[in-house]
């Protein structure tokens, strides 16, 4: 029983610094965390293949909530899963390894999505040096 309870790490209250999260929640964050124009505009784009009108944010977001990987996150209006993730507001007991590891799961998709951003702009690259051909889609 006690090398269960060990597993899960001891708790702490949790920091008040808000991380790279934060914003994709809607939470207040600070210049460190903040992300490029670019890069937000991006993320708060429907991709072209999408057909039910949703951002990538929010697609991002439901993965998250979908992810047996991140047990402790399963409702998007829920301000205390929230602000432990996003350490967004200092909770008792809120911060644990299991919090780190959820929090390093998200912070790895989300990488993943913005380098979607870069493979686009190195398609428009290929084009420009004539490596690659533009076609267009439609009439």
């Amino acid at each position: 029983m006690y090398a269960l309870k060990a597993a899960s790490g001891k708790n702490y209250t949790s920091e008040t610094n808000p991380n790279m999260l934060a914003k994709l929640f809607g939470n207040p964050g600070n210049e460190e965390t903040d992300y490029p124009s670019s890069v937000w505009s991006f993320l708060n784009q429907v991709p072209a293949t999408e057909k039910t009108n949703r951002t990538r944010r929010d697609q991002l977001i439901d993965r998250w909530i979908a992810d047996t990987s991140i047990p402790a996150f399963t409702n998007r209006e829920s301000k205390l899963q929230r602000d432990i993730l996003t350490a967004s507001g200092s909770h008792p007991k809120s911060l644990s390894i299991d919090t780190l590891n959820m929090r390093m799961v998200m912070l790895q998709q989300l990488a993943a999505e913005i380098m979607k951003m870069k493979r686009m702009l190195l398609e428009l690259a290929m084009v420009v040096e004539g490596s690659k051909t533009f076609v267009a889609d439609g009439p």
